[in-house]
């Protein structure tokens, strides 16, 4: 079965500040296209997204709106097996209530982000948007 067939919806709980946010997100392919859309809470501590597998897609990118109240530090990762993790970009900052866009410079089997809170004591949120052909 093609990657972008094997996709579903899903739901994913976020815990931010003892708050749990329940989140549907879509992980279909339309008209070819793949949209994934996840929140996550950055905190002072590194944290990272899920790994996704780019075997079989051509172009794959995320835009991330930080939500919270602090500036995010964002770093793109790539890898050929989930073990051996390359960052694959500069350090990414999205100030509050702004929106970036990331694409990878090199390709790779598999795509993350790493993201944290650098001028703000508590937690944030953000949401991603991975798009892939």
């Amino acid at each position: 079965m093609d990657q972008k067939d094997a996709f579903n919806e899903n739901i994913q709980e976020i815990n931010c500040s003892d708050k749990i946010h329940r989140n549907k997100f879509s992980t279909k392919a339309h008209h070819g296209v793949i949209n994934i859309v996840k929140k996550y809470c950055p905190s002072s501590i590194k944290s990272y997204s899920e790994w996704i597998d780019c075997a079989s897609l051509d172009k794959y990118y995320y835009f991330i709106k930080n939500l919270g109240h602090g500036d995010v530090e964002i770093y793109i990762e790539i890898s050929p097996d989930k073990r051996l993790v390359y960052a694959d970009s500069d350090k990414i900052i999205v100030k509050s209530c702004k929106v970036s866009y990331l694409q990878p410079l090199r390709e790779s089997r598999f795509i993350r982000f790493s993201y944290k809170n650098i001028n703000f004591a508590g937690v944030g949120l953000i949401t991603s948007w991975f798009q892939a052909k």
